[in-house]
């Protein structure tokens, strides 16, 4: 073998380690990023509704704890996707954008979104996914909060109303992990066929959405911990009448009447995965393509 054979064939090497790293870091801290917004949102939304503290969300405080996430997830882009001088779009040594599923030359938006940015390096993708991550998880966090009137933790209909915020974050974060974690092993060649799979991811989301009832119903519910009876009205936790015409990719619409506590948990839930099934596919683009009903 030629000296120059064998220098290509380490070039090529080392060029598809980076794309691997590169692709790894976007993909386990965008979830990461977007898991941190939405508990810090939701933190945030529970001591206003709570009457602890004065809106609008986010706070000073939590506007500075948003801000180090959002650094800190660029930053690592930068390290693991910018090249040898670990920084994007400067040195002309960044991880090429083809080889990690991003050559798509602009943002590809998302639903009531401003997500539109020009996508020349990894820094773009970074901004692009900020844009994104945000724009979700703060559409995600309003529903079970926006229509809510302030109740203190002490009367019943407060402690209703936090159990609803705070089960999203956590279903949030279940189901995101979940899938972060099958697309690690699909990228390690571990899995076959797509996420979420049958082995892991899928159990795991199916966990989730059964503490997600279970969590709501014990809060709202009847004396009995479970939907159904003297369930709390969703008037009076003041949640919409309607769900939102959304659709989770491989899925229905979410539209339907919000009567009873069983429908406010199943628009809580369909709405949460129409943005955690559309951020998925951005994290991996590699791995899937952008669900159109997303924009």
């Amino acid at each position: 073998m030629s000296l120059l054979c064998a220098l290509a064939i380490v070039s090529a090497s080392f060029e598809t380690a980076h794309a691997v790293s590169c692709v790894e870091t976007i993909a386990a801290r965008f979830a990461k990023l977007t898991q941190t917004r939405m508990k810090l949102m939701g933190r945030c939304r529970d001591l206003v509704v709570t009457g602890h503290t004065a809106p609008p969300c986010p706070d000073s405080r939590t506007a500075a704890a948003l801000e180090k996430a959002r650094i800190k997830f660029h930053q690592l882009v930068n390290k693991h996707c910018g090249g040898g001088d670990e920084t994007c779009g400067i040195g002309g040594d960044d991880t090429d954008l083809a080889s990690i599923g991003w050559n798509v030359g602009q943002c590809p938006n998302v639903r009531d979104g401003n997500c539109t940015n020009s996508i020349a390096h990894c820094g773009d993708v970074a901004e692009c996914l900020s844009c994104i991550g945000e724009t979700s998880v703060d559409d995600a966090i309003a529903l079970p909060y926006d229509s809510l009137v302030a109740n203190p933790l002490t009367t019943e209909i407060g402690r209703c109303q936090e159990t609803i915020g705070r089960s999203v974050v956590r279903y949030f974060a279940a189901s995101t992990s979940a899938l972060a974690n099958c697309e690690q092993r699909d990228l390690d060649g571990k899995v076959a066929g797509t996420c979420p799979d049958p082995q892991k991811a899928m159990p795991r989301l199916a966990r989730a959405e059964e503490k997600l009832v279970n969590r709501i119903c014990g809060a709202c519910g009847s004396g009995d911990d479970l939907c159904g009876g003297d369930d709390t009205p969703p008037e009076w936790i003041g949640f919409p009448t309607s769900c939102p015409a959304v659709t989770p990719p491989g899925g229905t619409s979410c539209a339907r009447p919000i009567n009873q506590l069983i429908d406010l948990i199943a628009c809580v839930q369909c709405v949460t995965d129409f943005h955690i099934r559309c951020l998925d596919p951005m994290a991996v683009p590699i791995l899937q393509s952008y669900p159109a009903q997303c924009r």
